[in-house]
């Protein structure tokens, strides 16, 4: 990678927090009102410190939620030391059953980009670009059109995605829905590309591009993982990943019972 001018950049890199989901957190005893996994994130992003926070899809499990249960959620992404990139995946697509449909100002306002397609941070300094998941079917691929963006010199390029890998021997047989594929990746020329989907930490970059999965933050088991990423003007690209456990979570969850009558569900 040649060398440019621009500075250092450090992103915390999470996805599928599944909230809604009610399964069992950490002795946490509030069910589908459980804000844990964001909560982990929003703890991690106090002390590291980063430029970027980076939500791979799935913030959502479902959409039997309140819509109380959802204006908390949107309030703790305002919390944020820093700005947020929020990406639908396959429980949270961004159709009309979306729970964010009509909160976009409220994102806005949160300092929440809700990305589909291509656009800027820092005045330019950096480039994001996703695509947000309308059907999570095999036809849908996530990282089509990446490899078209116009990259600007002294710009990062961030590229996020919610889907499958699947190594190309293996493409022509796929089933399954979403499919990433290495030459993708490659072909994105991106700085970094932070994907959602699966429930590890996996590294899959290829043809020198730096790719991975976060994780799930929370495990119904217990802790999980979200990924710290420094990436250096030279070209050089660090990724640590952080462990989720009690001690990493700021407090108990107290958002309100997300129960949902009928007229408040979509």
């Amino acid at each position: 990678m040649s060398v440019r001018e621009r500075s250092p950049l450090r992103l915390l890199h999470a996805s599928d927090l599944h909230l809604g989901s009610g399964a069992p957190v950490l002795g946490c005893g509030e069910g589908r009102a459980c804000t844990c996994a964001l909560r982990a994130v929003l703890a991690h992003a106090r002390s590291q410190r980063p430029d970027l926070v980076l939500l791979c899809g799935d913030l959502f499990d479902n959409v039997r939620v309140s819509l109380a249960f959802v204006d908390s959620v949107i309030a703790l992404l305002g919390q944020m030391p820093a700005p947020v990139v929020l990406l639908a995946g396959n429980h949270d697509l961004a159709d009309e059953s979306s729970l964010l449909r009509g909160r976009e100002a409220r994102l806005r306002g949160g300092g929440v980009v809700y990305l589909d397609g291509e656009t800027d941070v820092f005045d330019g300094a950096v480039q994001l670009w996703g695509r947000a998941t309308r059907e999570h079917r095999p036809e849908f691929r996530p990282l089509a059109g990446a490899g078209d963006v116009d990259h600007r010199p002294a710009t990062w390029f961030i590229v996020l995605g919610h889907g499958h890998y699947v190594a190309e021997e293996d493409f022509a047989t796929n089933y399954r829905s979403s499919p990433i594929l290495p030459s993708e990746i490659a072909r994105s020329r991106a700085d970094y590309v932070a994907l959602g989907h699966w429930h590890h930490v996996a590294d899959v970059s290829a043809g020198g591009v730096p790719a991975w999965y976060s994780g799930t933050p929370v495990t119904p088991g217990g802790s999980g993982s979200m990924l710290l990423v420094d990436l250096e003007p030279e070209g050089a690209c660090r990724v640590t990943p952080l462990a989720v456990d009690a001690e990493v979570l700021a407090g108990p969850c107290t958002t309100p019972l997300e129960v949902a009558s009928e007229e408040e569900t979509r």
